[in-house]
């Protein structure tokens, strides 16, 4: 096995796990936080951290998915050795990654619930927590629509 082939297969092992760990932690968050608002002020505050951690790990997983699909375009020759639907998903996987900008504002609204538990801030939660269901949604649609195409014969 040459070099280059050995450092295609990590980089193509690191984006399947960078991939997994972008789709995994993120399915069922918001249900797990809406039931925290549902069940009192000290539920919602463990589920804020729940939150904060797996949007963590999210983010690692979806920088990770971004700069290992660069690396693998460049170690396989450049973008000209690829087709249109690799470029369309580097595309996605940019306008995940976009999209992912707003969860921040609307966890901190979360948190601020947690924090002065107010009928005020419990409804500005629960306004929150449905956007970022629409958000996470529309990040797992960017997200299967990159797998596709990706694995869309060249």
């Amino acid at each position: 096995m040459t070099s280059a082939l050995a450092l295609r297969l990590i980089l193509l092992f690191l984006h399947i796990a960078f991939a997994a760990l972008w789709l995994g932690p993120p399915l069922g968050l918001t249900k797990t936080v809406a039931r925290g608002l549902a069940s009192g002020q000290e539920s919602l505050r463990l589920a804020v951290i729940e939150l904060k951690f797996r949007g963590m790990l999210a983010t690692i997983g979806g920088f990770g998915v971004f700069v290992t699909g660069f690396a693998l375009i460049f170690a396989g020759g450049g973008f000209s050795k690829f087709g249109p639907q690799f470029h369309a998903a580097i595309g996605l996987v940019t306008l995940a990654i976009a999209n992912s900008f707003f969860f921040r504002p609307l966890s901190a609204r979360v948190a601020a619930a947690a924090e002065n538990y107010t009928d005020a801030n419990r409804a500005d939660a629960a306004r929150a927590i449905r956007r970022m269901t629409i958000h996470s949604n529309v990040q797992h649609l960017f997200w299967t629509a990159s797998l596709v195409l990706m694995l869309w014969p060249r």
